[in-house]
């Protein structure tokens, strides 16, 4: 969130911070959900303010650069992307039981609560090729 024309306000008044704290309060419901203000002085003469405002985006947004990176330039399918990359290991780690390295049945039941069609826990399995207690225990599991 950022505010403009403080160039008009007088520098001595009394009436900016009355200006901006009205600003503030009606922004609270969206601030208190992490968003930010920023004021820009005089964006006519000096961009340093809006300048600052989209570094902080790009910095705070860097893993939205990346993946477009990864998808645009380097050619990668979704799957082969860092973040992706980072998902799969999460929810392996969730979804395994350490003991057995097999899909525990407490996380294939939960799995099912998701509010998801039919199919989704066996695309899940799927996609991690995830075994569960009921496959053959003679073929073992295999991790992406």
């Amino acid at each position: 969130m950022a505010s403009t024309q403080w160039e008009t306000v007088p520098y001595s008044s009394s009436i900016g911070p009355i200006r901006e704290k009205v600003l503030i309060e009606s922004w609270s419901e969206v601030l208190a959900q992490g968003a930010i203000y920023r004021r820009i002085v005089d964006p006519a003469s000096d961009t340093s303010d809006a300048n600052d405002i989209i570094d902080h985006i790009l910095r705070k947004h860097v893993a939205a650069t990346q993946i477009q990176k990864e998808l645009v330039e380097l050619g990668k399918q979704v799957a082969e992307t860092e973040v992706a990359q980072n998902l799969i290991m999460r929810l392996e780690s969730w979804l395994w039981d350490p003991q057995t390295k097999y899909l525990s049945q407490e996380k294939e039941e939960q799995l099912k609560e998701f509010p998801v069609d039919a199919g989704f826990v066996d695309r899940v399995k799927g996609l991690f090729r995830l075994k569960n207690d009921r496959d053959s225990p003679s073929d073992p599991p295999t991790k992406v």
